[in-house]
């Protein structure tokens, strides 16, 4: 079997979205040519100019670098490639913390950025259609103050699976994750003790603390 090359296409209008299958080629020609032939010594290929998006039948063309060996039969003949539209979008980059960062800390997530803020997706229609976000993923364990990171970018569907078939650019981004210690207030109330008494011709009437809560 032979590999096929697709020539022609317009890349900067179409994507080809299916695989292209491999053919069979039959071959008449002298013994001895015969019984050195290498794969590299043909050319298969299927002619794309002109096509627009969609599914076209396109025919199977084989070329064989010695003249005086004959292609006989091409299996298959001709078979159908699907063409999509090459889009391009900006999306911004969003953060997916993996790991927490030590006990007593804590990462502000809400104030996470990205530089640059933005990437763009681009490859055949109906594969950027899928992606729901560009992800920046790192690891924060046992953080204790800001990290920054220069994070792989990853293009992931509602499902938060990765999207294959897309590119994305720049392919990595530089986050910022400000990272800040926890600090714990309680409010309790003061209890006074009183050690020893008063005269007896005497009462208490009034007490307070210094300071005040």
């Amino acid at each position: 079997f032979l590999t096929v090359e697709a020539i022609n296409l317009n890349e900067e209008q179409f994507v080809l979205v299916s695989p292209l299958p491999s053919v069979r080629v039959n071959v008449e020609g002298p013994r001895v040519t015969l019984q050195q032939l290498q794969s590299a010594d043909f050319v298969v290929r299927v002619d794309l100019d002109g096509l627009g998006s969609g599914a076209h039948l396109v025919g199977v063309s084989v070329t064989v670098s010695d003249p005086s060996v004959e292609v006989v039969r091409v299996t298959p003949p001709n078979f159908t490639v699907d063409l999509d539209p090459f889009v391009e979008r900006t999306m911004p980059i969003t953060a997916r913390v993996e790991s927490a960062v030590a006990t007593g800390f804590r990462a502000d997530i809400s104030t996470i950025t990205a530089e640059p803020a933005f990437a763009t997706v681009s490859g055949a229609a109906s594969a950027v259609d899928l992606v729901a976000s560009v992800e920046a993923a790192l690891s924060l364990e046992g953080a204790t103050r800001g990290v920054s990171v220069q994070a792989l970018l990853t293009p992931v569907d509602r499902q938060d699976d990765e999207v294959t078939d897309v590119r994305v650019d720049p392919q990595t981004a530089l986050v910022n994750v400000p990272v800040e210690r926890i600090t714990s207030r309680k409010r309790v109330p003061v209890v006074a003790q009183i050690e020893g008494s008063v005269a007896p011709s005497s009462t208490i009437c009034l007490l307070y603390t210094s300071p005040r809560p």
